[in-house]
């Protein structure tokens, strides 16, 4: 058979065919549909993963964000989890409870999770460094700067990879797989 592909807005290829190839070995199948939960499901990446499990593999798939359901388009997904958003800083604890108390507010009562894709994420430029000669306390504030943006980018690609893990344990199938995609190519315009 062909192998066919996700593209993700970035241009960046993933054969389709090394996820489905597991789920389609005999060892894996199940006589149930089949559950996947896409973290970063309104994201260029997510919505291509959710429309190939969902449409290509006839799996229920269960989306999860920061970016409410209703906000994306033409969604695919059989049920949404919202994730707190950025606004305010965020502790791995509050991800982690509102991604366990989602997933258990949608999962019917013998469905397990075979399959949990992480595509979420994000990037932001360091703040610029100041000028060796500046003064001290332009010199702290450019530290806390950058403190807060190393903050921001583990709330968006760390802590939903941490939460995911814990929902793993709790809720993933016999035999699941859990498959983590990041986009580097705005790293590449740098």
């Amino acid at each position: 058979p062909a192998t066919r592909y996700l593209s993700s807005c970035s241009n960046h290829i993933i054969p389709a065919r090394t996820f489905s190839t597991y789920l389609d070995d005999e060892d894996n199948m199940v006589d149930r549909q089949r559950v996947a939960l896409v973290l970063g499901s309104s994201g260029c990446l997510g919505q291509e993963v959710v429309r190939h499990l969902g449409g290509d593999l006839d799996m229920k798939v269960i989306g999860a964000d920061v970016i409410n359901k209703d906000e994306q388009e033409s969604s695919k997904l059989d049920a949404f989890v919202q994730m707190p958003t950025f606004s305010q800083p965020a502790a791995i604890a509050d991800v982690t409870e509102a991604l366990v108390k989602g997933i258990a507010g949608v999962l019917e009562d013998d469905e397990e999770i075979d399959a949990i894709v992480c595509a979420s994420g994000g990037f932001m430029a360091d703040p610029k460094l100041p000028s060796p000669d500046v003064a001290d306390g332009e010199f702290s504030e450019a530290i806390k700067e950058y403190g807060d943006t190393l903050n921001k980018m583990m709330e968006m690609n760390l802590f939903p990879v941490l939460a995911a893990n814990y929902a793993a344990n709790r809720f993933m199938a016999h035999q699941g797989a859990i498959l983590f995609l990041f986009e580097v190519s705005h790293l590449l315009c740098l």
